[in-house]
């Protein structure tokens, strides 16, 4: 890994990225996402022959990294290397530069624009915030509003008015049912 001190670490492996060289390759990479790198470059002016595990592995980190949102970047690829990853990449989500500096200026404006995005949605989201609150004290001073009133209920109108109804006569005691019952089973002849 590059010493550089920027908001995307710069991997810069050297010679043949094959075999186990793949694997260590694909964990350099991985551990600069696992400390929290949204964007990764890797510089491969010095590898001068990559395996398709190896290209395959980056193609696949690269398709996770846009999927959330970030980038990885490829910077000076040579030769067979080129050739290799062109050949072989299935993804379009890979970034491939000429040089460095092209790279790191297309991260840095990646980088600035997903600032610019994530500052308007936290600026919309306290709007809304602030619209609910409105809205609620609204409400609020309605309710209390209609609770200090005293409201006398509206007369309905003439069409609007029914017939009173008689009240039903009560409900008869279990006592009154058990005579009932015994008067109807003795003229019976029960």
């Amino acid at each position: 890994m590059d010493g550089e001190k920027q908001a995307f670490p710069t991997l810069r492996p050297g010679g043949s990225v094959v075999s186990s060289r793949s694997r260590q390759f694909i964990d350099e990479i991985l551990g600069a996402l696992n400390e929290g790198a949204r964007d990764v470059l890797i510089d491969m002016r010095d590898v001068s022959f990559i395996s398709k595990a190896a290209v395959v592995g980056i193609v696949e980190i690269s398709e996770q990294l846009e999927s959330e949102g970030g980038v990885l970047a490829l910077a000076n690829l040579r030769g067979v290397v080129r050739n290799l990853i062109s050949l072989r990449r299935s993804s379009r989500t890979l970034k491939i530069f000429d040089s460095l500096s092209e790279a790191r200026s297309f991260l840095r404006k990646r980088i600035q624009e997903r600032a610019l995005e994530e500052s308007q949605v936290q600026e919309e989201a306290e709007e809304e915030k602030e619209e609910s609150i409105e809205r609620l004290d609204k409400v609020i001073e309605f309710l209390a509003a209609e609770e200090s009133e005293e409201v006398e209920p509206e007369a309905p109108l003439e069409e609007e008015r029914e017939e009173e109804v008689e009240p039903e006569a009560p409900l008869p005691t279990a006592e009154e049912l058990a005579q009932g019952t015994f008067a109807i089973l003795s003229a019976c002849g029960a």
